[in-house]
């Protein structure tokens, strides 16, 4: 393979088969010696997204395996193919970083095969509880009535700024809402998240709190939500000089979503 990981801390890198490179934990390096388990293993599961997810069991406990799908123009020719392992690798990093701030599910493993096009599958511990927010505002809406979940998303959001991660895609499925014990919110599928030595700019940050509330306006809950929730996670996310701007902003794409129709009933 024309590519060498780089091997975060707490990862050994094995090569279970011919070009083949997996990155596991290594509490699970014996267990995953022959690579990660095969596609008819473990438990099927349909969260939404393009890979779909299997759980697993492992010695640390329940895993999500992922394997990673191609969105965009080249997914009906090449969709699980992918000509460099590098995104999976800022993925793994993201996650590893964000998991040390308790703020994602802890990776466990990246499998790396094929060459020159490679097939990529992630693996991470299964969070006992968690409800994504998309999954929440359809079966318990009445959560959204309260405004501590609002701060609890924008403290998650505004700490992963400022660990350096920025996530491209940040809607209501891709947060995490663990019950059990403290309540907290995580962040999950980095695919695509950049990974840098500071904190994300001003500027992408407003870009992506934008994505999150077109994810809210895609739900005609939002119309309670939009009133509290943006103002909840601002208040946590955004200086006070910028909230003002930000919010007629988002309350424009608000509006523009409902006159296109675009806001689920």
């Amino acid at each position: 393979m024309s590519e060498r990981p780089l091997v975060p801390p707490g990862f050994v890198e094995l090569t279970p088969r011919p070009r083949c490179r997996l990155l596991v934990v290594e509490p699970l390096a014996e267990q995953w010696s022959a690579g990660l388990p095969d596609e008819g293993e473990g438990e099927s599961l349909r969260l939404g997204g393009r890979g779909g997810l299997r759980r697993v069991a492992t010695e640390l406990g329940p895993a999500l395996v992922r394997r990673t799908r191609r969105g965009g123009l080249l997914r009906g020719v090449l969709p699980d193919r992918f000509f460099s392992a590098t995104r999976a690798r800022c993925e793994l990093e993201a996650g590893v970083r964000l998991h040390e701030r308790s703020l994602a599910p802890r990776p466990l493993a990246l499998e790396v095969t094929g060459w020159p096009l490679h097939g990529i599958r992630l693996a991470f511990l299964e969070v006992p509880g968690a409800i994504d927010l998309l999954r929440l505002s359809r079966e318990r809406p009445e959560r959204w009535s309260e405004p501590g979940l609002g701060r609890l998303v924008g403290r998650t959001v505004a700490a992963m700024h400022d660990a350096g991660v920025a996530h491209p895609d940040l809607n209501l499925s891709n947060l995490l809402l663990e019950e059990e014990a403290s309540e907290r919110v995580l962040v999950c599928d980095l695919d695509g998240a950049g990974v840098g030595e500071r904190p994300v700019s001003t500027s992408e940050r407003e870009d992506e709190l934008l994505r999150l509330c077109r994810s809210v306006d895609k739900r005609a809950s939002s119309r309670t939500l939009s009133a509290w929730g943006r103002r909840a996670v601002l208040q946590e996310t955004l200086p006070a000089e910028r909230r003002r701007s930000f919010w007629t902003r988002a309350r424009t794409a608000h509006q523009q979503h409902r006159r296109l129709g675009r806001v689920e009933d």
